[in-house]
């Protein structure tokens, strides 16, 4: 809130070019701008990205990026790059680590260019695939160069030479150009480039959604929509004002691997559907991730913006279907925290596995809400929701400034050691 006051009295007392400045300068997010030609019969592309890397997200001038080892690079350069090297991912071993040295210029920004081409593994379990008919790329393809640490977030311009009759869709502003070249334009920070293309794509919208569908009948695409249009509406009401969604873009795949969302762009997996009430926490999920901050993906901290979303979407379940679908959903929890030692401990940096994710962090804020009371777990919802908290420890600091020190070492126990 601070944040927001101080840019309107700046807006107030600088002159319009000279706020401008003070924005842009503090606009350190990392900037692609890829052109990518794909060549769908035999599921094949080719890509060239330039990165424009702050100076503030080198360490000794020196960063590392991710691409999986099915891309060919064929070029690393830059007028600012003093070398570059390429070796296999220790934490990803189908990706490599693209190391990159620059020179010490003093300049404020450093740039390097990527050429490569290669396929995607339409057999690693994921969804990603390019066909004759369209394409998948997500995360987990690792087909865009992306920041070695899981968390540092891009925004850019994506340029695709795709078939004509091929209908794209992505985070960002979209314009076609020509006939096969689609331009997204993508203001909104985010670890990696996603992207969904199809050939005459089935649709069904409402007023602000858009659910793209395969596998599924119309009926089913309808209700999905339905239900993705009101707990949009739901949460919009309930969630921080800043960061409402004015619409979203919903697709239902006949694939496996797991469902991810980007702001309005959500990719879900027809094999996840199931029940009428499943599927609507199952969307609620996905949307309240808009308001859940983005911790590193491979960190012990990444609990949060799973649990969170799991519960936000549980608490919307319960305001749709009532309190019988909510104690299933709580059930869910129960069943999935069966065995888990813990949630999160201080010294131990590994991630947490989907039992926690979904199941025992989510089953834990149920019982931290019911400790602190509505009133003040509903502040804590807020100030979460409303800030980069991206730390475990930042959480139970805020815990402790709202309720007890007691309250904050009780969670912190609970989060360590499940109790029967």
């Amino acid at each position: 809130m601070k944040i927001y006051l101080m840019t309107a009295l700046l807006a107030l007392v600088m002159p319009a070019q000279l706020l401008a400045n003070t924005q842009q300068q503090a606009d350190t997010t990392i900037k692609y701008h890829t052109n990518v030609v794909f060549q769908p019969n035999d599921s094949r592309f080719t890509a060239d990205t330039t990165l424009t890397i702050p100076a503030e997200k080198l360490t000794h001038q020196t960063i590392a990026l991710l691409l999986s080892k099915q891309q060919s690079v064929t070029e690393i350069s830059g007028a600012q790059l003093a070398s570059s090297n390429i070796e296999s991912s220790p934490r990803v071993p189908p990706w490599n680590r693209i190391t990159l040295n620059f020179k010490k210029t003093g300049q404020s920004n450093y740039k390097v260019k990527l050429k490569y081409s290669g396929a995607i593994n339409a057999e690693a379990g994921h969804g990603n695939y390019i066909n004759a008919q369209g394409a998948h790329l997500s995360l987990d393809s690792a087909w865009h160069p992306f920041i070695a640490d899981f968390a540092t977030k891009m925004t850019g311009t994506l340029a695709l030479t795709v078939p004509s009759n091929w209908r794209v869709y992505s985070p960002g502003q979209q314009e076609r150009p020509t006939q096969d070249t689609v331009m997204i334009r993508n203001q909104m920070p985010a670890i990696d480039v996603v992207l969904f293309a199809q050939q005459s794509p089935k649709v069904i919208t409402t007023e602000h959604v858009e659910v793209i569908y395969q596998g599924i009948d119309a009926q089913q695409a309808q209700h999905l929509a339905d239900d993705a249009t009101q707990c949009l509406t739901s949460l919009n009401a309930t969630m921080r004002a800043e960061n409402t969604l004015d619409h979203a873009d919903l697709i239902i795949l006949d694939r496996s691997g797991p469902s991810f969302a980007r702001g309005p762009y959500i990719s879900m997996s027809k094999s996840s559907l199931s029940s009428r009430e499943a599927d609507y926490q199952y969307i609620c999920h996905e949307l309240a991730h808009n308001w859940t901050p983005f911790a590193d993906a491979m960190s012990h901290d990444y609990w949060m913006m799973e649990s969170f979303a799991e519960y936000i979407s549980a608490q919307q379940l319960k305001q749709r279907f009532g309190k019988e679908a909510y104690a299933d959903a709580v059930k869910r929890w129960q069943n999935l925290a069966k065995g888990v030692e813990f949630v999160w401990r201080s010294d131990d940096p590994k991630r947490a596995s989907h039992r926690v994710n979904y199941g025992l962090g989510p089953l834990l804020l149920k019982r931290l809400a019911d400790r602190m009371g509505a009133d003040n777990f509903e502040q804590l919802l807020a100030w979460y929701t409303a800030h980069e908290v991206t730390q475990t420890e930042q959480l139970l600091n805020k815990i402790g400034a709202l309720t007890s020190k007691e309250t904050q070492v009780w969670f912190t126990q609970q989060l360590a050691q499940k109790k029967p």
